[in-house]
């Protein structure tokens, strides 16, 4: 694999900079990584078969997509802690409230707080809990216990609903 990535970057260095009149380091990138799977897939092919060669090319890509998607939350997550981390107020970040909040003020972070989600965000999960636990213990003896007619259709709405992401299961979070 690093003899391929290092021949497709002589070759696309040739090919980009003395042959051609392209520049820009993105479109050598991009001219790079296709040729190094190109590459990658020819040698790979000549030394097993062809759909294990695409396997593993596909698992370059897949790990490549991967390895992007990561680095771009990484760099977000950073980038907003840099920019947050000095105007935060430590001493009432937990201990004052939304009221009277001005987003348009330049010093508003100072003023509020965390407090309000802090407390609704407990109250929702509190709620939520107090409404499910019992549904679920209820459903859990029956389905173990109890028994009756309605076991392998209950047993189907639970296996379907563990499935389903909870965003489908109450859209209006959703929107």
């Amino acid at each position: 694999m690093a003899a391929c990535a290092l021949s497709s970057f002589a070759f696309v260095w040739v090919v980009f900079y003395q042959v051609t009149l392209l520049s820009g380091a993105f479109g050598f990138l991009l001219c790079w990584y296709f040729s190094f799977l190109a590459l990658y897939w020819f040698v790979t092919s000549k030394l097993t078969e062809r759909q294990l060669a695409t396997d593993r090319v596909m698992t370059v890509v897949m790990t490549t997509g991967a390895a992007i998607v990561i680095g771009l939350v990484i760099f977000i997550v950073l980038y907003v802690a840099f920019k947050a981390i000095p105007t935060i107020h430590w001493g009432s970040l937990f201990t004052k409230t939304q009221k009277g909040f001005e987003p348009a003020e330049p010093n508003a972070l100072a003023h509020v707080g965390v407090a309000h989600a802090i407390v609704g965000t407990l109250e929702e999960v509190g709620l939520a809990a107090a409404i499910g636990v019992p549904i679920a213990v209820a459903t859990a003896v029956y389905l173990n216990e109890v028994g009756g007619r309605l076991t392998k259709l209950v047993r189907t709405v639970v296996t379907a609903m563990s499935g389903l992401p909870s965003c489908l299961l109450y859209t209006s979070r959703c929107v």
